[in-house]
């Protein structure tokens, strides 16, 4: 592993725990658990080569500590030949000699388009010398033909016989490497000649070029080996099974394992904190993406699995894989699952508090709801009361306790503004999910919200034939969530610290307002069983035995007048529609 860039590089492996618990770990590794030694340069393409050296003695080294050898190999590692060459390497090789050979034309392609003059002599170049697509392509059909005949074949498999680290190339090894470097040159010749010469080459995978030729092992293969290396416990081994399809699928194709990242593993982790618990039994024959959509299209939709499975079942597999390849075969050097730990998914918004009325009155006077100097520039004081989500949206999760995606994806036409009980339905829809059967409910709205002109703002929604409540609130974020947007962002990391402080993001941010909502139910006496039916939280049975799910009805009056004691909205200006 390379530390900087201008330094040597190490090449650091762990001995296999099977070696260091041996007699021989002594004697021929020194008791030193992690073996180290220097590729002797800085420079990567030299670096690799000692490394397929290097590494074959490391290999050699464990083979004798397990064959149970008291003295180490007499014969110097230049002296000794890495290996064969492998039809795994072929198309590795393939593939660099190809990218070899479309780079300096990237170049050319890209330093012509610097400026209308270069461009206009690339062009009056290559039409002289092509005057018609029939000599073009007459010109790569004649490289594609001779492409293996041509002297530098030679060069090359001396250049990659040397990279594998085959110091004595058998006649097997020359031919699949020469194989391997025709085809790249006809793959990369044929690539120039459908090009279009006038446009810049596509930039696809050049970074492979500096990638030595990798292990081809996936996840797969390391269940197998764990399988035929001792008796295994057969529900265990079925386990391992199950996950290893469910992870290699989420991958979309299988990796190999030292291909694998942590931050595929987080992304893996990340997915099931969202996917519904027996996905296979209610939601057969999809995919592990296709079920958590599916789940939350649902109108009640079904539990996500939990922290302890994801824990100690899902995670707890790949990680002994994971193990295992890095201890028993020494395949992989780190294993990506390593203190790896499972959060609940919305512990970020668990952290943030309730905040006081005085508090309110602090937030609410920044300029988005003071007035700002225009649409563009919210955060600057100014003349404006802007007329969309920004403004209207922290101060319906204010009133009604709502979470941030359910109120996103409500439309008009699930809100009552007309009745004698005002009220807003959360519901499953097109726009968005539910995180529970629990989340469906009919919130009554409040006369303060109506004394704010949010009646008027749905009415003007509605005039313009608008479907949803906030059309200007789109999801953001990896997983295009509401809860990432843009401007939930903004709230978060710009309008909190103007008012508060740069500290204050920690403790306050815009799930703070359901939080304020919780609080005023319970200090305005409500009933806890109207406040689980409120916030969508799940009711007792007991509670629901004696008393039933509440109207809204019944519930728009005992909430209908709440006020938050201590709160001050700005009121010397309305919002206006934007232009």
């Amino acid at each position: 592993m390379p530390f900087g860039e201008s330094r040597v590089l190490y090449f650091n492996r762990r001995v296999p725990t099977d070696v260091i618990r041996s007699a021989q770990f002594e004697t021929v590794f020194g008791g030193v658990k992690v073996w180290k030694r220097s590729l002797g340069s800085s420079d990567w393409k030299q670096a690799r080569t000692n490394y397929h050296l290097i590494a074959t003695e490391f290999e050699q080294l464990v083979a004798v500590a397990r064959a149970g050898a008291k003295k180490r190999l007499d014969t110097p590692s230049h002296k000794r030949r890495a290996r064969r060459a492998e039809a795994s390497d072929q198309e590795w090789i393939a593939q660099r000699v190809y990218l070899d050979i479309l780079a300096p034309t990237r170049k050319r392609h890209a330093e012509a388009f610097r400026s209308w003059d270069t461009l206009h002599e690339r062009v009056e170049a290559l039409e002289n010398a092509f005057p018609d697509a029939t000599e073009w392509n007459a010109y790569w059909d004649r490289r594609i033909a001779l492409a293996g005949n041509e002297d530098e074949i030679d060069e090359k498999v001396a250049e990659f016989a040397e990279w594998l680290g085959l110091s004595v190339a058998t006649d097997d090894d020359v031919s699949l490497i020469r194989r391997a470097v025709v085809q790249g040159r006809r793959r990369a010749f044929q690539k120039l000649k459908e090009s279009d010469y006038l446009s810049p080459l596509d930039d696809e995978d050049a970074d492979d070029r500096e990638t030595p030729p990798p292990k081809r092992q996936t996840l797969s293969d390391v269940l197998d080996e764990y399988k035929a290396a001792g008796k295994r416990d057969e529900k265990w081994l079925r386990v391992l099974a199950v996950n290893v399809e469910e992870f290699e699928e989420f991958l979309g194709n299988p990796k190999p394992i030292n291909r694998i990242s942590r931050s595929d593993i987080q992304l893996y982790v990340e997915a099931l904190q969202r996917a519904p618990a027996n996905r296979k039994q209610r939601f057969p024959g999809l995919t592990l993406k296709q079920a958590i959509e599916a789940n939350e299209r649902r109108e009640e939709p079904y539990e996500v699995i939990g922290k302890t499975t994801i824990e100690d079942t899902k995670l707890a597999a790949l990680r002994t894989l994971f193990q295992f390849a890095m201890d028993q075969r020494a395949w992989i050097t780190v294993n990506p699952t390593h203190r790896l730990k499972v959060s609940h998914a919305n512990d970020k918004d668990k952290s943030k508090r309730a905040i006081s009325g005085s508090e309110l009155t602090v937030l609410f006077s920044h300029p988005i709801w003071s007035g700002c100097s225009d649409l563009a520039h919210p955060h600057n004081p100014g003349d404006l009361k802007i007329d969309d989500h920004r403004y209207w949206a922290p101060l319906v999760l204010l009133y009604t306790g709502c979470r941030p995606k359910e109120i996103a994806a409500v439309k008009i036409s699930e809100i009552d503004i007309s009745s004698s009980t005002p009220h807003i339905r959360i519901r499953a829809n097109e726009f968005g999910g539910l995180k529970t059967g629990n989340a469906k409910r009919d919130i009554p709205l409040v006369d303060a919200l109506k004394s704010l002109g949010f009646f008027d703002y749905v009415r003007r929604l509605q005039a313009k034939g608008e479907v949803r409540l906030f059309p200007g609130w789109e999801a953001g974020g990896t997983h295009k969530e509401y809860a990432q947007a843009d401007w939930v962002r903004a709230f978060n990391r710009t309008v909190v610290p103007a008012q508060f402080g740069l500290d204050a993001s920690s403790q306050i941010g815009l799930y703070s307002l359901r939080k304020c909502f919780k609080r005023l139910l319970t200090t305005s006496g409500v009933n806890k069983q109207v406040q689980d039916e409120l916030m969508g939280h799940a009711v007792s049975d007991v509670e629901q035995a004696y008393l039933g799910r509440l109207g809204v009805s019944e519930t728009h009056k005992l909430v209908r007048s709440l006020q938050y004691e201590g709160f001050v909205f700005p009121r010397d200006r309305s919002p206006a529609s934007p232009t």
